[in-house]
């Protein structure tokens, strides 16, 4: 990872081909990354936002703090797939989550060391990583984010406003004490939002749960307190079904967002997953890259919305499986002798 004089978080140094439509994950933009279920949302989500973005900000001397409402999983589970991380990139070592709880054989001396090596690190993450895992509700959840940013500046108060269900509120807008300071809100995932009684309006049902998040997140998290946002949207059950193929349609799309697809309006960056090998039927061959060879590591990873840029890049990647890492993989053809050829950096990702 190369240091440079930034104010945001780039990810050239994570995707270099993504980061030509995307330049990072910038403030005040609210991102959701969506796929079906199993393909990998919060392994991505946990290596791309959370990881990548807090060893960018610590090189680059950014100040960088982040709530991750973790919605399916618990504290203890969360931070155990990032030391699975650390030591599989930093020792080249494969831990599962069973085989570190012992529920499966494989773990060894070697992993204990490992573990003990990267355990400092881990330490350091936590003092500005805070996992939630018992807040569900949405006004719950955008009081306990109005509350943590409190340590990072003031809020300015500003004129009355009346919200859609004629309910009176003071705006405001925030400064920080430090400008260059990046929050990142991570929702994984938003279909595990509880519904509520509220006096805002009806809330009621989870799709009326998922709208008041996403409100929060458009009218104050992002827009006021310019946080990061990223909330995890999983894609309706019936997305890779058969039909779907005939249709020539299996990739996740805005119109198969889960539950309530009308907060992918609110969405500014969508990133869907897609994963040809777990279709039904599979897809031997995606994009020129033939899918077998990659044994269930294959993704594409595709910019379904960009209000600020390009839409409709496809991205292949390498997904680790045993820890949350991806990598970009390597063009599916080049070009040799005037032909066009399958590209021999390919074999290394092989199975």
């Amino acid at each position: 990872m190369q240091k440079i004089s930034s104010k945001f978080i780039s990810i050239e140094g994570l995707y270099p081909d993504l980061y030509k439509v995307i330049p990072g994950w910038l403030k005040g933009v609210i991102h959701c990354v969506t796929a079906g279920t199993g393909v990998g949302k919060t392994k991505f989500t946990k290596w791309s936002f959370v990881v990548w973005s807090y060893k960018y900000c610590k090189l680059n001397n950014l100040p960088f703090h982040c709530i991750y409402f973790a919605m399916e999983e618990s504290v203890e589970k969360f931070w155990i797939s990032i030391a699975c991380d650390l030591i599989k990139e930093q020792f080249g070592l494969d831990l599962t989550y069973y085989q570190y709880k012992g529920y499966h054989p494989g773990y060894t001396d070697e992993h204990k060391q490992a573990l003990d090596a990267v355990q400092s690190e881990i330490d350091g993450m936590k003092e500005c990583i805070y996992v939630v895992d018992h807040i569900f509700n949405p006004t719950g959840m955008y009081k306990h984010v109005r509350d943590f940013m409190s340590r990072f500046g003031k809020k300015v108060e500003g004129i009355v406003e009346t919200d859609d269900a004629g309910n009176k509120y003071q705006s405001f807008s925030f400064e920080y004490d430090n400008p260059d300071t990046q929050v990142l809100i991570v929702t994984d995932h938003v279909g595990c939002i509880n519904a509520e009684k509220s006096s805002f309006g009806d809330v009621s049902t989870k799709h009326a749960a998922m709208g008041k998040w996403s409100e929060y997140c458009y009218k104050f998290i992002a827009k006021k307190f310019q946080c990061i946002v990223v909330n995890v949207h999983q894609q309706e059950m019936t997305g890779d079904s058969g039909d779907n193929i005939k249709l020539g349609r299996p990739e996740p799309t805005l119109d198969k967002l889960g539950v309530n697809k009308l907060v992918g309006q609110e969405y500014m960056v969508v990133l869907g997953l897609f994963n040809p090998a777990r279709v039904n039927p599979p897809i031997p061959m995606y994009h020129g890259y033939q899918v077998p060879l990659f044994k269930g590591h294959f993704r594409t990873v595709h910019i379904l919305k960009h209000r600020d840029g390009e839409e409709g890049a496809i991205k292949a990647l390498y997904f680790h499986g045993s820890s949350n890492k991806y990598e970009e993989l390597p063009a599916a053809q080049i070009d040799s002798g005037g032909k066009k050829i399958n590209n021999p950096q390919l074999s290394k990702f092989y199975v």
